[in-house]
């Protein structure tokens, strides 16, 4: 389950790269998969992933897979430490009926992982220091919630 969600979060973030920041762009779309939309709007995320408060969005892009599922990746800004991020994080998968599946740190960067058994819901969040807070990265996948 984690190795799905890193694979998902790279290429999604790959995809990502090539997005402007700001406006609206669209990622090529190869003819046998998802279309990643970027914007400069956040997606509406699953109550299990939510917008860490006062959160100032950078970037983000969401897939239209299928009609029954959904992903993005948020990148954000916060004036929290990176530990303050990820234990909210984790607090909000603990809450939400999410297992821990992978949490690490090196130096003063974080990642924290969780998902629901049997299930598609899950998140990663990558935390690292900013100039005064840190930078986030949060990637979600899951039930469509509309």
């Amino acid at each position: 389950m984690v190795r799905a969600y890193m694979a998902a979060a790279i290429l999604i973030a790959a995809a990502l790269g090539g997005c402007s920041r700001g406006g609206e762009s669209s990622a090529s779309a190869a003819p046998y998969g998802p279309v990643l939309v970027a914007s400069s709007t956040a997606p509406t995320p699953p109550a299990y992933a939510p917008l860490y408060p006062g959160a100032v969005l950078e970037s983000s892009a969401e897939s239209n897979g299928t009609s029954s599922s959904a992903s993005a990746t948020i990148t954000f800004h916060t004036t929290a430490k990176p530990s303050d991020v990820i234990a909210f994080y984790r607090h909000a998968a603990e809450v939400s009926g999410l297992d821990s599946t992978f949490s690490s740190q090196s130096g003063d960067d974080e990642l924290f992982s969780a998902g629901r058994q049997g299930s598609e819901d899950g998140m990663q969040v990558i935390a690292t220091p900013a100039e005064a807070g840190a930078s986030v990265q949060l990637f979600w996948t899951g039930s469509r919630q509309r």
